[in-house]
């Protein structure tokens, strides 16, 4: 039993140690935003519903500018 509990601690310090990674900080995200070659950017449309929205799920990568457009399709307000 005592390979499980050593189990238990690095899984456990492995998920602490991605949750301490650094947050950009607001100059590196401006600057980010100001290096991106938005002629480029793609088009991501995204159409929001009463119960969940489409697409489901959106592959981005990142580095790359997108252009998100949401809009609300359903009845309720968003």
């Amino acid at each position: 039993m005592k390979s499980g509990k050593w189990l238990v601690v690095a899984l456990v310090a492995g998920l602490a140690a991605c949750q301490s990674l650094p947050e950009p900080s607001g100059a590196e995200k401006a600057r980010a935003v100001a290096e991106a070659d938005w002629a480029r950017a793609t088009a991501v449309k995204i159409d929001l519903r009463d119960a969940g929205f489409t697409p489901q799920q959106l592959n981005l990568v990142a580095g790359r500018p997108y252009r998100l457009t949401i809009t609300n399709v359903g009845a309720n307000n968003h």
